[in-house]
This record gives structure tokens, C-alpha cells and sequence, in this order.
């Protein structure tokens, strides 16, 4: 089991999270950007 990460005293972590809500273009070019492929 992994290790939980515990930052050093006086440091904080923040992260953030986006959604994403692109066209029909828009995620046809993020799929042939990432190499998936469309099932054609």
C-alpha cells in the first residue's frame, strides 16, 4: 500500500478539478489530439 503524502509543516496542498462541455467538433479534436479513436 502506498504511502499517504503528508506536506511539511506550514505548507498547504490545494488542487483543482475542471469539467469540460465541448461541441461535437470541439471533442472530435480532442479525441484525434489524444490518439482515441472515434469507432467509425
Amino acid at each position: 500500500m502506498p504511502r499517504k503524502y503528508c506536506p511539511p509543516e506550514g505548507q498547504a496542498i490545494q488542487a483543482f478539478t475542471f469539467a469540460l462541455d465541448p461541441t461535437d467538433e470541439q471533442s472530435a479534436q480532442i479525441s484525434r489530439f489524444f490518439g482515441a479513436s472515434q469507432g467509425l
